[in-house]
């Protein structure tokens, strides 16, 4: 629905580690913007996120070019 809309959405994956687990979160982000999600969200690291047509867009935080991957 996002994309229909011109929101160029971004599925973002990320972990973190609490009470000496980690944790696992996924969340959208719209434009650099987190979408419909509370400030905790901040407390996770990227690890991975998806672009247009399900791209992989980064891997470990470092922003990666899709059209270069292979």
């Amino acid at each position: 629905e996002l994309s229909r809309l011109g929101a160029d959405p971004t599925l973002m994956v990320g972990f973190r580690q609490a009470a000496q687990r980690t944790q696992g979160h996924a969340w959208v982000e719209t434009r650099g913007a987190v979408a419909f999600e509370p400030d905790e969200v901040n407390t996770y690291v990227t690890a991975f996120s998806f672009g247009p047509y399900g791209q992989l867009e980064r891997i470990s935080g470092n922003a990666t070019e899709a059209k270069g991957m292979s």
